[in-house]
């Protein structure tokens, strides 16, 4: 069983880079981090001729999907349970917030799209019942976008808005950024959000810039990943998770001597004779 494993890329790639870069010659060669990351492309056009397929097995073209709104696009895959997951609940805490004055349907479209050429219309349904279950808006159905697609198509898009990620055919593997793009109701690339924050002020901000189709300025590409791995690179993990191990006992440790020294700053003098 493969697993999906967080980690940090881009300016704070350092140590994660060198953590995998340990030799050990019994595992396979490991994700290549320099064809994940998000090349911010502000002001470019997303290609609207695009064909995919949407969550109910329709055809359809990219373009068909704008509605006079911006476009929240993310790329992601839906049987991602990493940071996939993180991303589509940070979303929906997010635009739950934003249900009185930027509504899905009112304000803003989403694209959530699978970045997984043999993901199906059926994962595409069953994640967009999810989301719909937790937002809580049925009249928002229509706006929210749950696309599959060929390679080329995909790439096609991902390759427009700057979102590079890894795909090995040959183990069916993905490794992948963490963003989303915020596009005009023209389809430009207005602006982008790193990671799995969505902070409510960030996407009003982004939404109204779209709205006048406006382009924003320069995020800090300071990334999230998801890094798939096999089990024949089990070793490669260890690798990572003892050096998390690590900062884990450290914070253990720093917390228990500032306790005992808190409790011995506390502790009340004993007076002469042995009465306290």
């Amino acid at each position: 069983m493969k697993g999906c494993l967080l980690a940090l890329i881009g300016i704070g790639a350092g140590s994660l880079a060198a953590a995998q870069q340990v030799p050990n010659f019994s595992n396979p060669p490991g994700p290549n981090l320099s064809r994940m990351g998000i090349d911010q492309k502000l002001g470019a056009q997303v290609p609207m001729d695009t064909q995919f397929t949407d969550e109910t097995g329709k055809t359809v073209r990219f373009g068909d999907l704008f509605a006079g709104r911006p476009v929240l696009l993310v790329p992601m895959f839906y049987q991602c349970h990493g940071i996939c997951e993180v991303t589509v609940e940070a979303l929906l805490k997010t635009t739950a917030k934003l249900k009185k004055t930027s509504a899905v349907g009112e304000k803003f479209d989403v694209i959530l799209l699978s970045i997984h050429p043999k993901e199906t219309p059926e994962q595409a349904m069953a994640k967009k019942r999810e989301i719909l279950e937790v937002y809580e808006r049925p009249q928002s159905a229509p706006s929210w976008h749950c696309l599959t697609g060929s390679l080329e198509s995909i790439h096609q898009v991902t390759d427009a808005v700057g979102f590079r990620y890894d795909y090995k055919p040959e183990t069916d593997q993905i490794n992948h950024p963490a963003g989303a793009i915020i596009l005009t109701p023209r389809g430009m690339v207005s602006s982008y959000i790193f990671g799995v924050d969505y902070p409510t002020i960030v996407l009003e901000d982004g939404f109204a810039l779209a709205s006048r189709e406006a382009v924003g300025k320069k995020a800090e590409p300071i990334l999230l990943g998801c890094i798939m791995l096999d089990p024949l690179t089990g070793k490669r993990t260890l690798v990572i998770e003892n050096v998390l191990k690590l900062a884990g006992m450290l914070t253990v440790l720093i917390l228990g001597l500032a306790i005992l020294k808190m409790s011995l700053a506390h502790r009340t003098p004993k007076l002469p004779g042995g009465v306290a």
